[in-house]
């Protein structure tokens, strides 16, 4: 792969390379937020697109509420990781146009996640909080992990927007430009070998972590021309395509810029990478912006019943403020055939046993202390005989990809059908799990630490444990 974009600097521009690796690329002009093969906005199609200005970088960002803007983490740092000032960032707003006739407005704070990471950009979101209102902008409001979830549907309609270059190394447009596209499924954008074709165009997957991430990429209709946000657009908005926009992702990162870069077109060509917002709705909520809907909660995965007993996995959509689930089981036909099992942040799963055959459980979960529950899942406790158990796994070999990125060969064996098999690395530092696919797990964890791992199999039968593989990274 070839440079991965990211924001750009006014006067000597600097775009990240591939994870973990920065290269300093000259350009001539300020780059601005820009969209290849887009289209003019339709009227008030658009009103809360900023352009925001940032120690000398130039980036996008979407107004949420009269007083917040979100744009990327990386938008919001300097060369060194820090926090830009409030005064070194300023935020544009005004005709569509016309960017030099934008007005500006001051901001009076910048907060970028605490989790951000420059290397993997990991949580690539900021939030900057104005001083004062802009008169005249519209908000956009923030989807909900439900609304999110439909939007963000493989193959259905999205929409990004910016001005600026209309191709990787052409001039700059001083008119907004609205990129019409299409999400890429999250088993294909989570890979680096799988591909997907999008109106008649093979893409190929960026192997990036869909729980934080989504791609997207469009095609001019009846041509073969791709339609693809590029650098300096970082922090801009991607959203619904519907009558009520709703902001559902943030314009993060990418390689080249519509299946174009230094060395020409690319032999494979990939999506852009969006911020999932969806994950980040209690940390934005804790920074006051305005989310407009319920308190999320963590969300039923699958719910698998065997014989007697049921596999439950949840997830938490990146809710960063809890410690642990609590998941709930109750028979539809008797409040007295109800369990319940406390699960630790880190995990994502239950087993319970010594359920009804034959009955119907309604299965939620909510977050350890919240009063907030998830809508519930019917499941009927099967009368066949049990699942086979799963057969126990074993950790081959780890290589050490840089940056903090692990990657775990596992034999998985002839596994059950139904078998879920995944990684699990601690340290005195970070805890991390990870799906295995095609034999194989990759993580995200701390340099400099001693990790133990194990491998784990587990179905409604039952759970298989690998031997424990030690190295420090």
């Amino acid at each position: 792969m070839s440079r991965r974009r990211v924001l750009a600097v006014s006067a000597s521009a600097l775009i990240l390379a591939s994870i973990g690796v920065t290269t300093p690329a000259a350009l001539a002009d300020p780059v601005r937020p820009q969209v290849v093969n887009g289209r003019d906005p339709s009227p008030g199609e658009i009103r809360s697109l900023v352009s925001v200005s940032a120690g000398g970088y130039w980036c996008g960002g979407t107004l949420v509420d009269p007083l917040h803007v979100i744009t990327a983490g990386h938008c919001s740092v300097n060369d060194n990781g820090s926090t830009f000032r409030p005064s070194q960032v300023t935020v544009r707003w005004g005709s569509s146009k016309y960017f030099d006739e934008q007005r500006t407005y001051a901001v009076a704070q910048v907060t970028t996640h605490p989790e951000y990471d420059r290397n993997t950009l990991d949580n690539d979101i900021a939030v900057l909080t104005l001083a004062n209102p802009i008169s005249g902008a519209t908000s956009m409001a923030v989807a909900s992990v439900a609304e999110s979830q439909a939007v963000l549907t493989a193959r259905n309609s999205v929409r990004s927007a910016g001005y600026g270059r209309l191709s990787f190394t052409g001039a700059g447009s001083d008119v907004l430009q609205v990129a019409d596209l299409t999400v890429m499924s999250d088993s294909v954008c989570g890979s680096r070998n799988g591909s997907e074709r999008i109106d008649g165009i093979t893409f190929y997957g960026v192997d990036v972590d869909t729980a934080h991430f989504v791609c997207a990429i469009g095609v001019v209709p009846g041509t073969t021309r791709i339609i693809d946000t590029c650098q300096g657009d970082s922090g801009g908005p991607l959203f619904s395509n519907d009558a009520t926009p709703r902001l559902v992702g943030v314009v993060s990162s990418g390689y080249g810029c519509a299946g174009v870069d230094d060395n020409g077109p690319m032999a494979e060509k990939t999506p852009g990478v969006y911020t999932r917002v969806s994950a980040y709705l209690p940390w934005l909520t804790s920074q006051g912006v305005d989310i407009g809907t319920a308190a999320p909660t963590p969300r039923i995965v699958s719910a698998v019943p065997g014989a007697d007993s049921l596999l439950v996995v949840v997830t938490s959509d990146g809710n960063v403020n809890f410690d642990n689930y609590q998941i709930y089981v109750e028979n539809t036909a008797s409040a007295e055939d109800a369990w319940y099992c406390t699960v630790p942040k880190g995990e994502d799963s239950c087993l319970f046993d010594d359920l009804t055959p034959g009955a119907e459980y309604a299965v939620t979960v909510r977050y350890e202390g919240s009063e907030e529950v998830s809508e519930p899942t019917y499941v009927t406790i099967s009368v066949v005989p049990s699942v086979t158990p799963p057969v126990r796994p074993e950790i081959t070999k780890g290589w050490d990809m840089g940056g903090g990125k692990v990657k775990i060969k596992v034999r998985v064996g002839q596994q059950p059908e139904s078998t879920k098999v995944w990684v699990r690395c601690t340290s005195k530092v970070k805890k991390a799990n990870a799906t295995v696919k095609n034999g194989r797990a990759n993580l995200r964890l701390t340099p400099g630490a001693k990790y133990s791992c194990k491998a784990i199999a587990e179905n409604v039968a039952g759970r298989a444990v690998s031997k424990v593989f030690r190295f420090r990274l």
